[in-house]
Order: structure tokens, then C-alpha cells, then sequence
């Protein structure tokens, strides 16, 4: 059983960026998994590509209606914004700009790291604007946090400033790799007097359809239909009716085969059948075109033909619908053109 690594060097030396028993630098990793990523997504638009649909189940909390689903987030409770106007803007202070000023807790709490740009007039807080490092401000605080400023950092004089943070990242509330696409959903219902759970049908709805509703806080015991706004890197959806109640929902999601990301680089990938030749010898073309290699013609032959079968391989039947009342059976019948019998049976 092969590596993401692995994967990446055949490819390399299959397209002759790589001499043979060669192996890939650190910049060429990145650029194999960006390329990998990107050929991955387009393969996604092609439903038949996905080797498998996958079953996984979270938990609605109470009352709540709106819910991220998508990797974790690895810095929650990072201040994006100041609450307007501020708690107290203080007294006393030395007029003047200060930058990366830190903050701190009025009293206490869990947030660390945050910092702030500070702008002093007429002895006055005017104006407190978050830093951002790495694209966040901190970490761990939250909405209700009353936080301050030592006076050392902004001229020596004056007391009583405090801010709330306006708004915090959120951690995910349903971590799972982002997947491409939602394709099913039920709630999980079971009551002391029901022997088996039963799966009820969740709507996926557009966004016009979850638009046209006209009271969105309707609630409910459990949801029957929910809106996803397929938002990146996680998905926002948000539930119709508002469950009033924990209840479990069962959603099958489209995956993608291989998470391109570097702490991959070296866990083990269990190929179905076919598939690794097809991700070979596809992304050796992917990696040609940007190292500006040659390909031989069996390498494009062997990429055309094995992403066609995989094609063929995951291709789903289809099915007409017919005139029930032109059929013998009594109301309306689902006719399997390919068998030219109704349903699963190929002897009708």
C-alpha cells in the first residue's frame, strides 16, 4: 500500500521531471499537491470519478439553527472586530497613535495573543482596531470577554478603557473534511415506543427555495429541509424548521479520494481497484504541463484510458419515466430502459 509521496514521485518520474529511483523536493511536494488538488476538484464535477458516497451523522444542539461543517478551525475565538461604541473609552490618557498594543482581561478569562492598534484623543479611547498575524487576533476569547490595556503601552497616563471583542471565529461545529458536495440527508428519529430508528427525508433546498420561506424561526421538533451555501473552506448550512430538541441527522457526502495536504504526505492510501494507475499517470500530465515536459504518447494513452474506466466503472443506471396509464400494471410504473423491465427486475 502506496503514500501520497509515493503517488507524487511516480508521477514526477513518469513525465521525466524526476530521474529514475529520484525523489521530490520539498517545493515540488507543494507544487504536486496543489496540482493534485485542483485535478481532484475538477474530477469532482464529473459525479462518475468519486470512488464512494459516504455515511456520517452529527448532532443538532437545541435551538440552534445554523450550523459550519468543514475541517477544524485552528485558531476559535479570534477577535475579527471591536464592539461600537466601547464599554468605557476611558480617562486620562496621553493623546497619540499607538501600535501592537496588547491586550488583557478587565478580570480574567481564556483568550491569549490578541493585540490592537489604539488611536488617544483628548485623553479618550477614540479608536481600537485588532492585529492580525497569520490572518487571526488571538485565540480562545469570546463575545462576553471585557478586556483592556495596560497604560504603559500608550503614553504612561489615564485609566478605564474597556472593550468587547464584536464578533469571534467559531469552531466548526461539525469537523470533518470539507466535502464536495451533500448529497442525501435524514433525521434520525427514535422514541421509546419505535423498536428501529427511522430516517427522515431532510430537502436540500437552492437558495430561492430557502429565500421564498417567510418565517425562517419557525421551529419544530426536528428539521425536514436544510439550505447549504457550499461556502470554503467550510459549508454554512442552516436548518428548517429549528430543532427544538438534539436529534441525529444522516448525511451522505461526497469525498474526495486523497486529502492533498502535506501532513498526508506519508500515510498510506488504500487504493480501490484502478484507481492509483488513473491518479499516476493523470497527474504525471498535470505536472508536465507545468515543468514543461514532453509526454510520450503511451503515458496520454494510458491517462485517457484509465480515467475512462473509472467512468465506466462508476457509471449509475438510469431510468425513464413512462405513462402509467399506458401500462399494463395499474398507476404509474419506473421503466429500466436498459433492462426493458420495471424497477430491479430484469425478468418483468
Amino acid at each position: 500500500m502506496g503514500t501520497l509521496r509515493d503517488l507524487i514521485n511516480s508521477s514526477f518520474r513518469l513525465n521525466t521531471v524526476l530521474g529514475q529511483n529520484a525523489v521530490a523536493d520539498a517545493n515540488m511536494l507543494s507544487n504536486a499537491l496543489y496540482a493534485l488538488d485542483t485535478m481532484q476538484d475538477s474530477w469532482s464535477n464529473e459525479k462518475l470519478m468519486i470512488y464512494s458516497i459516504k455515511p456520517y451523522i452529527f448532532y443538532t444542539t437545541q435551538n440552534q439553527q445554523q450550523y459550519t461543517m468543514g475541517p477544524a478551525n485552528d485558531n476559535p475565538g479570534s477577535i475579527n472586530f471591536f464592539q461600537l461604541p466601547f464599554t468605557n473609552p476611558g480617562t486620562g490618557y496621553t493623546n497619540g497613535t499607538y501600535n501592537n498594543v496588547p491586550l488583557q482581561y478587565v478580570t480574567s478569562g481564556n483568550g491569549t495573543g490578541a493585540y490592537c492598534n489604539i488611536v488617544v484623543n483628548q485623553g479618550q479611547v477614540i479608536d481600537c482596531q485588532v492585529v492580525q498575524s497569520g490572518g487571526y487576533c488571538g485565540i480562545n476569547y469570546a463575545v462576553t470577554d471585557q478586556l483592556t490595556v495596560a497604560n504603559t503601552y500608550i503614553g504612561g497616563t489615564g485609566s478605564g478603557f474597556i472593550v468587547q471583542p464584536g464578533d469571534v471565529t467559531l469552531q466548526t461545529d461539525w469537523v470533518i473534511p470539507r466535502p464536495m458536495k451533500i448529497e442525501k440527508a435524514y433525521t434520525i428519529w427514535q422514541t421509546n415506543d419505535l423498536v428501529q430508528q427511522v430516517d427522515i427525508p431532510i430537502s436540500l433546498l437552492t437558495m430561492e427555495q430557502y429565500a421564498a420561506i417567510s418565517v425562517k424561526q419557525t421551529t419544530s421538533t426536528f428539521a425536514f429541509s436544510l439550505y447549504d451555501d457550499n461556502a470554503y473552506p467550510v459549508r454554512n448550512l442552516t436548518l428548517f424548521p429549528i430543532p427544538q430538541q438534539q436529534v441525529g441527522i444522516r448525511f451522505w457526502l461526497r469525498q474526495p479520494l486523497i486529502v492533498a495536504e502535506y501532513n498526508q504526505l506519508d500515510v498510506p492510501i488504500d487504493f480501490p481497484p484502478g484507481y492509483e494507475r488513473a491518479y499516476r499517470f493523470n497527474l504525471a500530465i498535470e505536472l508536465a504541463v507545468e515543468y514543461g515536459k514532453p509526454l510520450t504518447e503511451e503515458v496520454k494513452a494510458i491517462a485517457v484510458e484509465s480515467k475512462q474506466a473509472l467512468a465506466r466503472l462508476n457509471q449509475a443506471p438510469r431510468y425513464k419515466m413512462g405513462d402509467g396509464s399506458l401500462s399494463r400494471r395499474r398507476g404509474p410504473g419506473r421503466w429500466n430502459w436498459i433492462s426493458g423491465g420495471y424497477g430491479w427486475n430484469f425478468l418483468a
